[in-house]
């Protein structure tokens, strides 16, 4: 996607050196293998730090709300929950079966969007490469938040 938008992405062979020809596994390869190694690091720590703190989910809390089984909700916000047209807490997510079962923070999803400090580090990158690499980890990270399954502090 970068090299078709915004010009050529080359290895840094000054960290990669250079193999083959073909810089197949020492490229892409590479590259999911190191997302996939970053995520199963992080996995465990990301999940004892969720259910350490129980953050509830968005679709909880509103609604807890909406059913009238929380108190002291200051009158604006219980008047725009109870505005909202739903008969259940999935139907305030984008998906259908609603949230994950397991709280809410830390958004695992942000953790795993972290292609942007992994390709400055491999690639030599433009500013404008770098640039559109962070808003592919925003994007990652705070779409859930949209989705309605996650706080914009969970990422």
């Amino acid at each position: 996607m970068l090299s078709r938008s915004f010009g050529e992405v080359t290895l840094d062979y000054d960290i990669i050196p250079w193999r083959t020809s073909v810089q197949f596994l020492r490229g892409v390869v590479m590259m999911y293998d190191i997302n996939t190694w970053a995520i199963g690091f992080v996995g465990p720590h990301n999940f004892l730090a969720k259910w350490h703190a129980g953050r509830c989910r968005p679709e909880e809390i509103v609604w807890a709300i909406k059913s009238r089984t929380l108190e002291d909700i200051p009158e604006d916000i219980m008047s725009d929950i109870q505005a909202l047209d739903i008969s259940d807490a999935t139907e305030f997510t984008a998906y259908p079966e609603g949230s994950p079962k397991h709280p809410s923070w830390p958004a695992m999803h942000s953790a795993a969007s972290n292609i942007s400090f992994w390709l400055r580090v491999l690639f030599k990158l433009t500013p404008q490469q770098f640039c559109e690499a962070k808003k592919v980890d925003y994007a990652v990270a705070y779409a859930r938040t949209v989705a309605g399954v996650h706080y914009p502090g969970d990422n």
